[in-house]
């Protein structure tokens, strides 16, 4: 397992150089206010804290009592496995960290860690839709959006309708499909802290705006952050959401009201904002790494 996740780190790293490059992201955005830039990268590390957070209380709820440091860790050392298609790189790596420091499988740690990524998505776009009011776009997105979140709580926390749609996957595709179930009530308790991670995370955003801009923006814009995070997620082929998040993000600060080519550089800026984030959790993650288990 230890030699399994050296490699992961190592793969990671090779395709997060090769995306900067292929993307061209390698230059360096005009800044306005650098207080608020230094203050919203403190922010954009404190994401990575409450979304380790996150997933120290989803590994509780099973009853995995996994320290915070290990936690950060598992998180930062996996960070960079977004950049590798398929997006189960962070899912695996991160449960691969805590087996292999805990008396724990890898496969339990794994599922427990698609719930936790389940419920970031659903607490994402249930944030985007609490802003989206606030900004001006067709009503059919916030229709879908919303049918769309509905939808997915259906399928995660009503075990009828989730063997249902599991069930019929599994015949159209004829494979099997591991879909998470969620007890609601074994979640409940800790669900706050995944609202926090986003709204520190927001609260980043917004100052990395503002820092460019050189003026205060409407609140409401830092709701397409989450929108564009979870869409990310949800497009498994594109690694790290590469081009899927910055086309949402372009598409919703035009609707907030900026022209093409600021709407384009802003979103450009806060994916190279997001890469110094991920670079910087994985050196945390480095740092705070523990011995494996024998």
């Amino acid at each position: 397992m230890q030699n399994w996740l050296k490699y992961l780190v190592y793969i990671s790293v090779a395709f997060l150089i090769w995306y900067l490059w292929k993307a061209d992201f390698l230059h360096i955005p005009k800044v306005k206010n650098y207080g608020l830039l230094l203050l919203s990268l403190v922010f954009l590390l404190g994401g990575y804290i409450t979304k380790s957070k996150a997933w120290q209380v989803g590994l509780k709820a099973k009853g995995l009592d996994v320290s915070l440091r290990n936690s950060i860790s598992s998180t930062g050392l996996a960070e960079l496995g977004k950049y590798i298609p398929g997006k189960l790189w962070v899912i695996l790596g991160r449960a691969g960290y805590i087996s292999g420091h805990y008396n724990i499988s890898t496969q339990r740690a794994s599922g427990v860690s698609l719930v936790v990524q389940f419920i970031t998505i659903w607490s994402g776009i249930l944030v985007a839709l609490a802003g989206i009011i606030f900004i001006r776009v067709p009503a059919g997105w916030i229709i879908a959006l919303a049918a769309g979140w509905v939808f997915l709580s259906l399928i995660l926390f009503l075990k009828p309708l989730h063997n249902l749609i599991k069930n019929l996957l599994e015949r159209l595709f004829k494979k099997e499909f591991n879909l998470p179930f969620i007890n609601l009530q074994e979640v409940k308790p800790y669900l706050h802290w995944y609202f926090i991670d986003w709204l520190v995370r927001m609260t980043g955003f917004y100052l990395l705006l503002w820092a460019v801009l050189g003026y205060a923006p409407s609140a409401a814009i830092a709701a397409g952050f989450p929108l564009a995070i979870t869409l990310g997620i949800l497009a498994v082929i594109a690694p790290g959401g590469l081009g899927v998040r910055e086309g949402i993000l372009v598409v919703w600060l035009q609707a907030a009201g900026f022209d093409l080519a600021t709407a384009t550089s802003l979103s450009v800026t806060t994916r190279i904002w997001t890469l110094l984030g991920d670079v910087g959790i994985f050196g945390i993650g480095v740092a705070l790494k523990k011995p494996v288990l024998k």
